[in-house]
């Protein structure tokens, strides 16, 4: 009978050791999707980034195109341009 309690015990242990491990792989899942999450966060940014560097090069050529359009029509008149 003890013989039989002990074996049970340690059947119990096991039990608890394969639910801690379960619990460990779950934890390094979610790491992993936070991981995951935060290279995606960091992506999204660096393309907002670029995106924003284009909006301000095509600011700065529209800005140069109305310049140029300013300078033609001092140069020839309005009407003419």
């Amino acid at each position: 009978m003890l013989k039989t309690n002990d074996l049970g015990r340690k059947m119990l242990k096991t039990y608890e050791f394969g639910r801690n491990l379960l619990k460990s792989n779950d934890f390094g899942r979610k790491l992993f999707k936070t991981n995951d999450f935060r290279r995606k966060c960091i992506k999204r940014t660096i393309l907002a980034g670029n995106c924003l560097k284009r909006t301000f090069l095509a600011g700065i050529c529209l800005k140069r195109t109305i310049l140029a359009e300013n300078a033609e029509n001092e140069r020839f008149g309005p009407e003419n341009a």
